[in-house]
């Protein structure tokens, strides 16, 4: 209810109340109802305004970025071979309420071009936008480099702080583990970070090229020894479908 429609109907009813149309019970009785359907009404649309704002300010925060914003369930070409996993990562995300609080996640292994990024970032995008959740989105280059970004003079934030941010949100996407240049200290933040979610029984979700061996052996066992009990494993093999579309182009 509008505010000049508010006080035309008031209007209305003073009017009658003065001209003995109704009582002044009536008029009591009936002015209240209006002013709790509006006050209700008002409530309504601020948390929708409130809603809307926050959801933007995930967005922005999520640094899901222009691409990986587009990419939802909806718009992932399911066939034969990733069917399965499509309902599979759909049920984890629509669950993600009940989930959260198990600390469960999913780990995509697979040959690139297969779909990992874009179902990771499909589940980031419903919880944003279903549950308004707090949900970290990079690759482990990007999120090393934001970390690294923390040493300059001018930095407004602490390593700490920002590994506690990657710690703490709702959900943390790992995009491409295993492509960063390894060295003592990435190894060590990436196990900070995992086994500070792991502690926390905070879920994540991880992406890489790479066999569960190969990672061993450029993470260390014991990262890849909580990434196994924390997320169930997606195995997505098959043909890179950016090179099928590039040929159907050519």
């Amino acid at each position: 209810m509008t505010k000049d429609l508010f006080m035309t109907i008031t209007s209305s009813l003073i009017e009658k109340r003065d001209k003995k149309e109704i009582t002044q019970n009536e008029f009591k009785e009936t002015y209240e109802k209006l002013r709790k359907e509006r006050d209700k009404e008002e409530l309504l649309e601020m948390e929708i305004e409130w809603k809307a704002e926050r959801l933007k300010r995930l967005l922005k925060n999520s640094d899901l970025g222009s691409r990986f914003q587009t990419r939802t369930f909806k718009n992932f070409k399911t066939d034969k071979h990733n069917e399965s996993i499509y309902e599979k990562c759909f049920q984890f995300a629509k669950h993600f309420e009940e989930i959260k609080t198990t600390g469960k996640g999913l780990l995509f292994i697979g040959n690139v071009g297969t779909g990992k990024t874009h179902l990771a970032a499909a589940i980031a995008n419903y919880i944003i936008k279903e549950y308004i959740l707090l949900v970290k989105f990079g690759s482990v280059t990007s999120l090393l480099n934001e970390i690294k970004n923390t040493y300059e003079s001018s930095s407004e934030e602490t390593e700490l702080q920002v590994i506690k941010e990657l710690s703490n949100v709702d959900l943390l996407v790992i995009d491409d583990l295993g492509k960063e240049k390894a060295s003592e200290w990435s190894n060590s933040v990436i196990y900070t970070i995992i086994n500070n979610r792991y502690e926390g029984y905070k879920p994540l979700i991880v992406t890489t090229n790479l066999k569960i061996e190969e990672l061993e052996k450029k993470l260390g066992e014991a990262v890849v020894s909580r990434l196994i009990e924390m997320c169930d494993g997606i195995k997505m093999d098959g043909i890179d479908y950016r090179k099928v579309k590039l040929i159907k182009e050519v």
